[in-house]
C-alpha cells in the first residue's frame, strides 16, 4: 500500500505502508536479524549524575533502508511505515525514556507487541537455522516469556528463603493454580515441571549469565500467563516446557555457532528486549534514531554476594554499567562525571564480557582522564553487551575537607590520650580541667562543623558515606567520655 506523503519539500514522497500487511514481520525479522548491516554508528553517552541515577543519551546513526527492504517496496517508495528496531534494553521500568527516529518523536509498542515479536522472531530463527518450526503452545509460552514482567516474582522471592516455595508461592498467587484446575498447588505438584525447568535453565546459562529471575533460564514464572484457552492440565504445561527444552537442545549442539542463534537469542530475551517502535523513515538516505532515559546507578559490583559484596560498598566505590556494544558497525562509547567532587580514577576502569569475565585488547582506541572515559570498537569479533567498570573517588580539591576533619578529630584524639596517661600516673592530679575540655572538645567541634557541611552532590555523599559514619561515630564518643571524665573528676569522694 502506497500513501503519497506532503512534508512541505517540493517533491513529492510516497509512503509504503510495512506497519500491516503479510510484510510487517518479514521486514521486522531482516532488521532485528542484521543490524550491523544498517547500523552505521552507534553512539552513547552515559552522564553520573547522582548517587541514585544516570542519565544515557544514545544516537545511532542508521543507513538508508532501501538494500535492507528491497524485497518489500517498489520504484519511487520514498519512506516506509514500519517497526523499527532502536536498540535491546534491561527488562525492567523504563524512567524518563523518551525516542525519536529521523528528528520526529516515535511511538514504542506495547509490552504484548513485544512480546508476539519476539516469539516470532524466535519462531524464524528456529526455522530458518533448523528447518522446523515450534508448536502453537511453544509459541505462546514464548510470548510469555518475552513480555515477562518481574516484579511480583521478585517481591515474592524477597520474602520467602526456600528454593521451592517461592517458585510456589508465585505460581499461586498468579493464578496458575485456578488455570489448571488445583488451587492451591502444592510442591508436589509442580516437581516433574520444576525438573524440566532446571534443564532449560542449564541450557539457557551456556549462553547467558544466572539469572534467577530471568523467565528463560526459569520458564516456571511465565506459565501462569499462558493462554487458558490452550491450558488443561499441568500434563498439557509439561508437554510444552519438554518440547521446548529439546528445541533448545537441538540449537545448543549444534557445531556451528550461527546455527546456535536460537537458543543464543532465548537465553538473551530473558533478560533483555529488543525495543520496536512504529516510525516513518527514509529509504534513500540516512537517518538519526536518538534515545535517552535515566537508569539506576549501580555502586555494587554484578552477581556479588555475601562478604564480597560488603566489602566492595565499604571499599573504593566502582561505578559498574551495561552497555550494549556490538549492534551496530563502529560502537562508541562515553561516560562522564557531572560532579565537580568526584572523577575517574584514571588507571583503575576495566571492561569486562556479559558474565564479569576479563577482555584483553577491547577497544580501537581509548581515552581516558578523571573527568571522562571515552572508547569505541569496530572489530566484527567484539562481544555484543559488556560491562564497564569504573572506580570513583573525590577530587583533590573535594578531598581537602575530608582531611581537615580527620586532622581535627587526630588533634582530639591526642588531646585526649595525653590526658587519660595523665589520669593514671601516680602522683598526677585526676581531675579534668575546663582548659582541659576546650583543648578537647574545639578541635571536635571545628570537625563536627565541617562534617554537617553538606556535600555539593548526593554522589559524593554516598562515596564518603563510611567515613562520615565513623567520623561521627568517634566525635560522638570523644564528646561522651570527655564529659563523663569531667564529671567524674568534680564528683567529691568520700573517705
Amino acid at each position: 500500500m502506497s500513501v503519497p506523503v506532503s512534508n512541505g519539500d517540493s517533491r513529492d514522497q510516497t509512503e509504503v505502508n510495512l506497519a500491516t500487511g503479510t510484510n510487517r514481520d518479514r521486514a521486522v525479522f531482516d532488521l532485528l536479524g542484521n543490524p550491523r548491516q544498517w547500523r552505521q554508528r552507534a553512539v552513547e553517552r552515559i552522564d553520573l549524575t547522582s548517587a541514585l541515577f544516570e542519565d544515557r543519551r544514545r544516537s545511532v546513526q542508521a543507513a538508508d533502508l532501501a538494500g535492507m527492504l528491497r524485497p518489500y517496496i517498489k520504484r519511487g517508495h520514498t519512506h516506509a511505515r514500519l517497526y523499527l528496531p532502536i536498540g535491546t534494553f534491561p527488562k525492567g521500568p523504563l524512567l524518563d525514556f523518551a525516542v525519536t527516529v529521523d528528528e520526529k518523536p516515535a511511538y514504542l509498542l506495547p509490552r504484548e507487541a513485544h512480546g508476539y515479536f519476539q516469539a516470532e522472531y524466535l519462531n524464524h530463527l528456529m526455522l530458518t537455522h533448523h528447518g522446523e518450526e515450534l508448536a502453537p503452545d511453544v509459541n505462546d509460552l514464548l510470548r510469555r516469556v518475552c513480555s515477562f514482567a518481574p516484579g511480583v516474582w521478585q517481591q515474592l522471592r524477597q520474602d520467602l528463603d526456600s528454593e521451592r516455595e517461592p517458585v510456589v508461592a508465585y505460581l499461586n498467587a498468579t493464578g496458575l493454580g485456578t488455570l489448571v484446575g488445583k488451587d492451591p498447588l502444592e510442591v508436589g505438584d509442580v516437581h516433574d515441571l520444576v525438573c524440566v525447568a532446571r534443564s532449560v535453565g542449564e541450557l539457557v546459562r551456556q549462553f547467558a549469565p544466572q539469572d534467577v529471575d530471568s523467565p528463560s533460564e526459569n520458564p516456571l514464572l511465565a506459565l501462569p500467563f499462558l493462554d487458558a484457552g490452550g491450558v488443561h492440565s499441568l500434563a498439557v504445561i509439561l508437554a510444552t516446557l519438554e518440547k521446548l527444552r529439546n528445541s533448545l537442545r537441538l540449537s545448543s549442539e549444534h557445531p556451528v555457532s550461527e546455527d546456535r542463534r536460537f537458543v543464543a537469542t532465548y537465553a538473551d530475551y530473558g533478560r533483555h528486549w529488543d525495543a520496536l517502535v512504529e516510525c516513518v523513515v527514509p529509504l534513500e538516505r540516512p537517518f538519526m534514531i536518538r534515545t535517552s532515559e535515566k537508569r539506576a546507578v549501580r555502586l555494587e559490583e554484578p552477581f556479588g554476594e555475601g562478604s564480597r559484596k560488603w566489602l566492595s560498598d565499604v571499599g573504593r566505590k566502582k561505578a559498574h554499567q551495561l552497555i550494549n556494544y556490538g549492534d551496530a558497525s563502529s560502537n562508541h562509547v562515553t561516560c562522564r562525571i557531572t560532579d565537580s567532587n568526584v572523577e575517574f580514577v584514571s588507571d583503575g576502569w576495566r571492561v569486562l564480557d556479559e558474565r564479569y569475565g576479563e577482555i584483553d585488547a577491547l577497544a580501537d582506541a581509548a581515552e581516558v582522564t578523571p573527568e571522562i572515559v571515552a572508547f569505541y570498537d569496530s572489530k566484527a569479533d567484539r562481544p555484543n553487551r559488556l560491562w564497564l567498570e569504573l572506580p570513583l573517588r573525590q577530587t583533590p580539591a573535594a578531598a581537602v575537607g575530608m582531611w581537615t576533619v580527620l586532622f581535627m578529630i587526630g588533634t582530639a584524639l591526642i588531646s585526649f590520650l595525653i590526658f587519660v596517661f595523665n589520669w593514671f600516673e601516680s602522683g598526677r592530679s585526676h581531675s579534668l580541667s575546663g582548659t582541659d575540655v576546650a583543648v578537647i572538645l574545639v578541635p571536635s567541634a571545628i570537625a563536627a562543623a565541617l562534617l554537617l557541611v553538606r556535600e555539593a552532590s548526593t554522589l559524593s555523599t554516598r562515596l564518603n558515606k563510611y567515613w562520615r559514619y565513623g567520623a561521627a561515630g568517634v566525635l560522638g564518643f570523644l564528646w561522651l567520655i570527655t564529659l563523663i571524665f569531667y564529671g567524674i573528676s568534680k564528683v567529691k569522694w568520700g573517705g
